[in-house]
């Protein structure tokens, strides 16, 4: 089995550390403010947008993440096998 390109790995290890962390604050759930309480303050405003960027925006990106890597890991390794 040929080994995966060090530069590669190392792309791939950042991107899934960014995608678990991105996992975790998808399913958490931080904010408990209303949307309509958002109007008495500016900041409440600032707090639900970003929360809901990251949650709803964000987040959403590391499930075909991670599906793409299986995909590639598992093609990279179907082909090595295809080889011999």
């Amino acid at each position: 089995m040929s080994a995966l390109d060090p530069i590669i790995s190392r792309k791939i290890q950042l991107m899934s550390a960014f995608c678990t962390s991105c996992v975790v604050i998808g399913h958490a759930h931080n904010l408990t403010i209303p949307f309509s309480e958002t109007a008495r303050s500016g900041f409440d405003l600032i707090a639900y947008s970003t929360e809901h960027f990251v949650r709803f925006g964000l987040a959403r990106l590391a499930t075909p993440f991670f599906f793409a890597v299986a995909a590639f890991l598992l093609f990279i390794g179907a082909a090595s096998v295809c080889d011999r």
